[in-house]
């Protein structure tokens, strides 16, 4: 009976949560040796008071650097978030086992993965980036599409807690405000991940644009596009092409081609950067940020 009450109280208390958050790796492109930052976002970010999970990759092509969030941000930033301000404040950092945190955030790296855990004192935050994961593609990374996927993660470490036969742990957590049971104050939430990848680019004319895709439309003559040039004047510069070729087809569900004015400004719905609606509405944003310097 209990059970049944305590479920209720939970639907009612948190009804946005009864639907999985979707917790999606982002794909990126960039050339052997480049440094390129992933993003891990999440489609509702309000509930979320801790993330723990997995991300698979291929250290063959990719190596990691660091880890930053602000979602999870540093001591010094969460205690203001606590109301009434606690005084005196707690320490803005914590050591464990030799090691400086100034922020509750975790990266483990062990061969072809990466542990990633992250808490924050409240909920409610309202951005969207988890967390902006820093790699490096290997120097000798051939074109290739590298997938990076997302997994709960299971420990077994006893001395911790967990089951020493592997104890899979809660991808995100809410919190309820006021419950001193600690197995109820952090209840698990429902996630579905989709996974991203990096595309290795070949690069021999040094215009960031995948040679194969030049090749693609000028076969064997990488001198017709570069990152500057509009070879077919709609008012996209070819490089600009490329990157929007990466992300899917253009409005009209057609593909990214640089070589005729297909997509040019005045058919359905394309607007190269610098007009339309939106360009109107963040310009005079832009320029009063510009006046400030």
């Amino acid at each position: 009976m209990k059970s049944i009450l305590w479920l209720v109280f939970f639907t009612l208390v948190f009804p946005s949560i009864s639907s999985a958050t979707t917790v999606t790796m982002g794909n990126v492109a960039g050339k052997a040796g480049d440094t390129i930052t992933v993003p891990i976002t999440v489609d509702v970010p309000g509930d979320i008071a801790a993330a723990t999970f997995t991300v698979h990759y291929d250290a063959a092509v990719l190596s990691l650097n660091s880890v930053e969030s602000s979602f999870f941000a540093a001591f010094s930033e969460q205690w203001n978030l606590i109301t009434p301000l606690p005084n005196p404040l707690p320490p803005d950092e914590v050591t464990v086992e030799g090691t400086v945190y100034n922020q509750p955030l975790l990266h483990n790296t062990q061969s072809n993965t990466t542990l990633l855990s992250g808490v924050r004192v409240q909920t409610g935050a309202t951005q969207s980036i988890l967390f902006n994961l820093l790699f490096t593609i290997q120097p000798d990374a051939v074109l290739t599409s590298s997938a990076i996927s997302l997994s709960p993660t299971v420990l077994n470490n006893s001395t911790l807690g967990y089951s020493s036969d592997g104890e899979e742990i809660p991808v995100l957590t809410g919190r309820l405000p006021g419950e001193a049971d600690l197995a109820l104050a952090y209840p698990a939430l429902p996630v579905s991940f989709v996974d991203g990848s990096i595309v290795v680019i070949l690069d021999v004319d040094g215009d960031s644009i995948d040679d194969a895709w030049e090749y693609a439309y000028f076969p064997d003559d990488l001198s017709q596009l570069s990152a500057t040039r509009d070879y077919d004047n709609d008012g996209y510069t070819d490089l600009q092409e490329y990157l929007n070729s990466l992300a899917g087809l253009d409005a009209d569900g057609l593909q990214w081609d640089p070589r005729n004015t297909q997509n040019a400004p005045d058919q359905n719905g394309y607007v190269p950067p610098g007009q339309g609606k939106f360009w109107i509405m963040i310009m005079p944003a832009i320029q009063a940020g510009a006046s400030q310097d």
